[in-house]
């Protein structure tokens, strides 16, 4: 199946949701290519997740037909490739000759030992180059200073639910309004992130709504950050998945363990994957039990790229799911609730430990 978010991407840049003042620069600079070399050879679009930065690049190049050649700033690979792209300004194909365009997406996780150089290389460049950023304050200066910033705002929640209306409409499927207005609400701006947890819940009913969007985090949800380790090959852009998100390693330990089988289809690969997590488990728990949390950082190695690496992936879409942990502590909160209470009244009425106190109320269950 294939993901709604590619499915469903704008072709054009008039279709992209509420960011005109962004695509009137946008639009301005490659058009100046045009008409020789611009001052300002790379330009940098700049704005929170799912806000249409990416969008942009992929209805920019179809509309002036340039051929994308996507790079991964995290990826340790990427001045090797920018250096070869950057000096071949045409491609030819049966129609003629077409621009290429580079992209070089998470600008703000180059390292900047190599920011001066891909900084010279854009000094160099021949053809338009582009880079997006979540905060572009985090881009090295050395590359800031030679590209043109447009920022791009956040969304608010009725572009989301207008979007999602639209998709609803388009796949022909029914999904209750107050549903749709929390996927939106929950999404904080982020369209991408609203349109994959509406594929999510309409793969598995709406009936799991709640306990699907009940796991959103601000900035990043935990699905993201699943979709970011299972969808890659390369163990470093795995272990960045973690950042920004707030669960603790135990947590995600769990989400990931749960859904390995769900995108791992040979059992030797899905051996692979849960030996990981079993030397994460071991690094978690020595962590808790001498207080040494640098541990941590060995757990966290395993269970991301220790995982994403494991083997074949499933291809298309694929729906995460809640631990049945989680789900089973969040079931029984309530009863838990009650059961602590009556323990604490029997150790202050009966002058108990906890131990002796719960036992005296097995006996009476």
């Amino acid at each position: 199946m294939l993901p709604w978010v590619e499915k469903y991407r704008p072709k054009r840049l008039v279709d992209i949701v509420n960011q005109e003042k962004a695509l009137e620069k946008v639009k301005a600079w490659v058009e100046s290519w045009f008409h020789g070399i611009p001052k300002k050879k790379a330009l940098l679009l700049a704005g929170p997740p799912g806000s249409g930065k990416t969008t942009t690049v992929y209805a920019l190049a179809n509309e002036y037909k340039f051929e994308v050649i996507e790079l991964n700033a995290s990826d340790e690979r990427t001045f090797g490739k920018i250096e070869r792209y950057l000096n071949a300004a045409y491609t030819m194909d049966v129609f003629g000759r077409r621009r290429k365009l580079i992209f070089l997406d998470e600008a703000d996780n180059i390292e900047p030992s190599g920011a001066k150089e891909i900084a010279k290389l854009i000094d160099r460049a021949r053809n338009p180059i582009i880079m997006s950023a979540n905060r572009y304050w985090e881009v090295p200066l050395e590359i800031r200073n030679k590209a043109e910033i447009v920022e791009y705002k956040r969304l608010g929640q009725r572009d989301i639910l207008k979007a999602l209306f639209r998709i609803v409409k388009a796949e022909g499927v029914f999904v209750p309004k107050e549903v749709l207005v929390e996927i939106a609400k929950r999404a904080r701006g982020d369209l991408r992130a609203a349109i994959n947890d509406l594929q999510n819940l309409v793969s598995g009913g709406t009936e799991d709504a709640e306990l699907v969007l009940a796991y959103r985090d601000v900035e990043k949800s935990i699905f993201e950050a699943l979709g970011m380790i299972f969808a890659s090959d390369n163990a470093k852009r795995a272990k960045m998945a973690l950042m920004n998100l707030d669960n603790t390693p135990d947590e995600v330990l769990l989400w990931i363990e749960e859904n390995i089988p769900y995108v791992y289809y040979k059992p030797e690969d899905i051996a692979r994957a849960y030996e990981a997590i079993s030397r994460a488990d071991i690094y978690l728990g020595r962590a808790t039990r001498t207080g040494n949390y640098g541990l941590w950082k060995y757990a966290i190695d395993m269970m991301t790229a220790g995982v994403a690496v494991s083997g074949v992936k499933k291809k298309g879409f694929i729906r995460f799911y809640p631990p049945k942990t989680l789900k089973m502590l969040r079931d029984t909160k309530e009863e838990r609730s009650i059961r602590e209470s009556i323990v604490r009244k029997i150790m202050k009425e009966m002058h108990m430990s906890k131990l002796e106190a719960i036992e005296t109320m097995q006996i009476f269950e």
